[in-house]
């Protein structure tokens, strides 16, 4: 296991295209997404990009009393009142997780299906429900049972889900019948004694706690499609206290788990990269008490390379109350900001991804807040670049702009030397498309169009920095437009 300065080589390769989009990483203000009439719990949240406009849809506990507990679901684009999709009373129906089943499974009626756990006095089962684009759901359908408190659903990912049951983690593949239902397969038992909490990665890989003696071992196993099995677990890091555990299940593009050490004077908190092997610590201020961690990761495209962006977020305690922080991007290379912004008690966040667009991606981050005498979820959220989105060199069709800065209008001239279509369009910083100024076939010669500051619907685009984007089908170019006043 190697260990090293946080991703320190991406870092600096990644600085270098950083300067016009680091503008987007800018969280916004808090949004609460659950009434204060009754405690709030364990949020997750899925977003479905090839819904027109993308959806993000965000399932978590409510608690009705101290017998009962529902699982209830919510829309976030539009913000519909709350739907109840599973209550009974002196029945906890607790951890709910949306699973989007991979997407070559052909029965498309299927938007997600909701894994979750029921107890009732000693029977605990490990259930779900699939829903549908119509926004109706199937019955539940029940996958595994227990008596007692040794059953505990933990993590799904496209192709399956994870759960312990007496202290063994165990494996269920989604899988699809002849007439094209979903089922979840055979369970293996991938590691035994003293297991449990098990994450699994959108990579197929699967770590989980072990208790060994007197400390704590963080085990791993990868799933291999060739031999249809799990590897043999192998140790990755052992600890007296490890909590806050988990991983970025969520993430874009590369698996990282989390955790944090409760230690005197201060808490540790790590990262583990699956892939990477590599192990991160993070830096802690004085006086500061940092703890539970979330992350996620998404790649970011430049000129000749990819490399691994991260957003962290977590809990800091300075003696007070307790806020949540999170970076602007890459391990903490930017400065740490309050999102939370709040003075009361606020905990436990959790990162989700967004909605995506042709250059940015949207990171969702959740918690919860104590307000009115109950907790509530709250979210916070920014625009993350996923590529370069500067200025390129090219020769096509000797694309200028004037005048550059534009007050009221700007003109687009170009040179085709050959008939062909063209296309030219303009994006806000996000990479969101403005408007597209023509997109036809012109003859060879010389061409122009002007641009008098509206966006699509007519309305005029405030004072910002903008993209122009000129396509020839064969060759294409950008440049930077700055609106004043």
């Amino acid at each position: 296991m190697k260990t090293k300065s946080l991703f320190s080589l991406l870092i600096g390769l990644s600085i270098i295209h950083l300067a016009f989009t680091q503008e987007l990483h800018q969280w916004h203000e808090p949004v609460m997404l659950t009434d204060s009439l009754s405690d709030n719990h364990d949020p997750c949240i899925s977003t479905f990009n090839s819904i027109t406009p993308a959806q993000s849809i965000m399932a978590w506990e409510k608690v009705i009393n101290e017998n009962t507990t529902a699982i209830c679901i919510r829309e976030l684009t539009e913000m519909p009142p709350t739907d109840t999709v599973l209550y009974e009373d002196n029945v906890h129906y607790l951890n709910p997780e949306i699973m989007k089943p991979y997407h070559g499974f052909p029965k498309s009626e299927v938007m997600y299906l909701l894994i979750y756990n029921r107890v009732e006095g000693e029977d605990h089962s490990l259930a779900y429900f699939e829903a549908y684009d119509d926004g109706t759901y199937s019955e539940p359908t029940e996958i595994a049972s227990a008596i007692g408190d040794s059953l505990a659903f933990s993590a799904a990912n496209e192709i399956g889900i994870a759960y312990s049951k007496q202290e063994e983690i165990r494996y269920a593949p989604l899988l699809e019948e002849k007439s094209k239902d979903l089922y979840f397969g055979e369970v293996q038992v991938v590691d035994t004694g003293n297991c449990f909490s098990p994450f699994l990665s959108m990579d197929y890989k699967l770590c989980w706690l072990k208790a060994v003696d007197d400390s704590m071992a963080i085990m791993h196993s990868a799933y291999s499609f060739y031999q249809d099995e799990w590897s043999e677990p192998e140790e990755v890091y052992r600890g007296q206290e490890i909590t806050g555990f988990g991983g970025n299940k969520k993430g874009a593009f590369t698996s990282l788990i989390h955790w944090y050490e409760p230690a005197e004077p201060y808490s540790k908190v790590f990262y583990y990269g699956l892939l990477s092997g590599e192990l991160h610590e993070m830096e802690i201020p004085e006086n500061t008490a940092k703890s539970y961690p979330t992350v996620i990761t998404y790649p970011m495209i430049t000129t000749g390379f990819t490399i691994v962006d991260a957003l962290i977020g977590f809990v800091v305690d300075s003696g007070d109350n307790p806020e949540i922080f999170a970076n602007n991007q890459m391990y903490g290379s930017y400065p740490e900001i309050n999102i939370s912004n709040y003075a009361g008690m606020d905990t436990k966040p959790e990162m989700f991804l967004g909605e995506i667009g042709p250059y940015w991606m949207e990171i969702l981050c959740t918690w919860e807040s104590y307000r009115n005498g109950h907790w509530v979820i709250m979210k916070n959220y920014l625009y993350a670049a996923l590529g370069s989105v500067e200025e390129t060199e090219s020769t096509a069709g000797d694309f200028k702009l004037h005048p550059n800065p534009m007050d009221h209008s700007a003109t687009v001239s170009y040179e085709l030397n050959n008939p062909g279509p063209v296309r030219i369009s303009i994006y806000d910083q996000r990479g969101k498309i403005i408007k597209t100024l023509i997109n036809e076939e012109k003859d060879s010669g010389h061409h122009q169009i002007t641009w008098d500051r509206t966006s699509a619907d007519g309305t005029d685009v405030p004072p910002g920095i903008y993209l122009i984007r000129f396509n020839t089908g064969s060759q294409s170019a950008s440049k930077k437009l700055i609106v004043i006043h």
